[in-house]
């Protein structure tokens, strides 16, 4: 059972980290990126970021980071 909580724990890390990055990435755009012109557009690949392994890396490193977390918080106990 503490391993099935840990991965849930890992899985709500890389979700967490997800939505901070979104967040992270939004803001950047409003307040960073100059004001788009009339007829201009952003381009985003989701298919170029899920084979970058730079996003494999940051995702797994979250997802161990709270999977350990947790199973060293349920073994104390």
């Amino acid at each position: 059972m503490n391993l099935i909580k840990s991965i849930g724990v890992g899985l709500l890390f890389v979700a967490a980290g997800l939505l901070v990055t979104f967040l992270g990435t939004l803001a950047y755009w409003l307040m960073v990126l100059p004001p788009m012109k009339e007829n201009e557009t952003i381009g985003w690949d989701p298919i170029a970021f899920a084979r970058s392994p730079y996003s494999w890396a940051i995702v797994l490193s979250s997802f161990a980071l709270g999977f350990v977390w947790e199973y060293r918080r349920l073994l104390r106990r």
